[in-house]
């Protein structure tokens, strides 16, 4: 009796033995608010579901920058005296809104005196002016958040940034210097804004831009502005009244350009040197340069939707008459 007894007692303990090894933890009931709380994981550490989104950067401290008040009663920042790689400017100063941006706040005058260590800056929305040269020879700036009610940028401002590859220009910018990005290599893309009428002189010249994108609204691009980049393809808008002399001279990649109706005048070797090989010129166009399309040795046939001007082609003032042999010349499309 007692070896039968105890025959049933260890087969009891060996069947609970094995209940307890089998059931899985249960997770711990639901709080107050309906929400269950997290398990513990196996590491003791509660479990965490999803990844926070990353916080906007602190502003960079007011000691890092030297300022005064300027004459809409707000600051303008006259210099930047940290040493940062990434840069929030801050946008009050003293309770007062910073507005403008100072020439050469950033910027240096020379090659040997260039800012290598600045790589990013993000302006505030209060600033409504860039000034001359602000960030000229920043050579390792890669990318610049403007302000979105950003109206004016002076000339050079990102004069030889030559790592700057991100910027987008406000819908509000106005104006913008001449050799505003003169030699930003890294610059592939931008977006003329739909309130800037004019491109001036050299703006993108021998930058590394491919492509462009002109909102409506731009009526005059400006000389030399577009010299020497990688540009494939153009379309102008049909705001665009004035292409400026050598404006797209050495753009050895653009194959193709659609010229808009309203285009009255383009200036002296205009596509000069560039892969076009059949262009279309509108009847609107009054002015043509005999130069336009010098040394396109790629060119084929010029098309005129209307009368070609009589200041087109004049033989006696080629600079080469064999770059020319194999044009062809239609008074009408």
């Amino acid at each position: 009796m007692k070896k039968t007894a105890c025959m049933i007692l260890t087969a009891f303990l060996l069947l609970s033995a094995l209940t307890a090894c089998n059931t899985a933890p249960q997770a711990p009931a639901a709080t107050d608010g309906g929400e269950p709380t997290a398990a513990p994981s196996s590491s003791g550490d509660f479990q965490t579901t999803g990844t926070p989104e990353p916080d906007d950067p602190p502003e960079s401290p007011v000691s890092d920058f030297e300022y005064q008040l300027n004459s809409d009663g707000g600051i303008t920042i006259t210099k930047y005296i940290g040493n940062d790689a990434n840069v929030v400017v801050p946008a009050y100063i003293e309770e007062k809104p910073v507005t403008e941006i100072g020439t050469f706040a950033f910027g240096r005058y020379a090659e040997v005196d260039a800012n290598r260590t600045l790589i990013s800056v993000k302006l505030p929305d209060t600033v409504i002016h860039i000034g001359n040269q602000v960030f000229n020879l920043c050579t390792a700036l890669e990318s610049v958040q403007l302000s979105k009610k950003l109206q004016s940028i002076g000339f050079s401002a990102f004069s030889e940034c030559h790592s700057l590859s991100s910027i987008e220009l406000p819908d509000t910018l106005t104006s913008m210097g001449h050799g505003v990005f003169f030699q930003c290599k890294a610059l592939k893309s931008i977006r003329i804004p739909k309130q800037l009428k004019v491109i001036e002189d050299v703006s993108f010249c021998e930058s590394g831009l491919e492509t462009v994108v002109f909102e409506e609204g731009l009526e005059v691009i400006g000389k030399r502005a577009f010299f020497w980049t990688n540009l494939k393809e153009i379309v102008l808008p049909s705001s665009v009244k004035e292409i400026g002399e050598w404006a797209f001279i050495i753009c050895g990649q653009l194959e193709r350009i659609v010229l808009n109706d309203g285009l009255l005048s383009i200036g002296p070797g205009a596509f000069s040197g560039t892969a076009l090989k059949e262009v279309i010129i509108p009847q609107t166009v009054q002015t043509v340069d005999e130069s336009v399309f010098y040394d396109c040795k790629s060119l084929t046939a010029v098309r005129f939707e209307g009368n070609a001007p009589e200041t087109y082609l004049s033989e006696d003032s080629l600079p080469d008459k064999n770059l020319w042999e194999p044009l062809k010349i239609s008074s009408q499309y």
